[in-house]
């Protein structure tokens, strides 16, 4: 069973998230953790949070909802840092994680924005109900 709820980051708790994004060339991971080091971003404005899935015990996925910060509208959120380690890809724990987010935005935006450029994240947002923008700070996005 996997278990999705709000997390204060423990940095070396997700060790083994950040060392599989980068070794498939995914560097956002690393920006989150950066970002939570120096502050920059805690997910701690109204209607933002960060989210963790584990699966017994450990964090597997990862994904938080910020103010969109390419954006000065405070009713369009963003979906941020989105990582679910390969071996706990297709088995809905990413839908899930998305869906408790877009629980989250409820009452505090009235879109939430994405930027999905490789592998399968554009397919997986068009997939859970994210319609593509040509926009060129997001690749997708989603009425609340």
């Amino acid at each position: 069973m996997t278990i999705i709820d709000s997390v204060n980051l423990d940095v070396s708790e997700i060790d083994a998230l950040v060392k599989e994004a980068r070794a498939e060339g995914y560097s956002h991971i690393d920006r989150l953790v950066e970002n939570w080091r120096n502050c920059s971003n805690r997910f701690d404005l109204p209607g933002e949070i960060l989210l963790a899935a584990r699966f017994r015990g450990r964090i597997v996925a990862v994904g938080g909802l910020n103010c969109d910060p390419y954006l000065e509208n405070p009713r369009i959120g963003r979906v941020r840092h989105l990582y679910v380690m390969p071996n706990h890809r297709r088995t809905g724990v990413g839908h899930r994680l998305v869906g408790a987010l877009l629980e989250r935005a409820r009452g505090h935006f009235a879109v939430v924005r994405v930027r999905a450029a490789k592998g399968d994240a554009p397919l997986f947002y068009d997939a859970i109900g994210f319609q593509r923008v040509g926009d060129r700070d997001a690749s997708h996005k989603i009425q609340i």
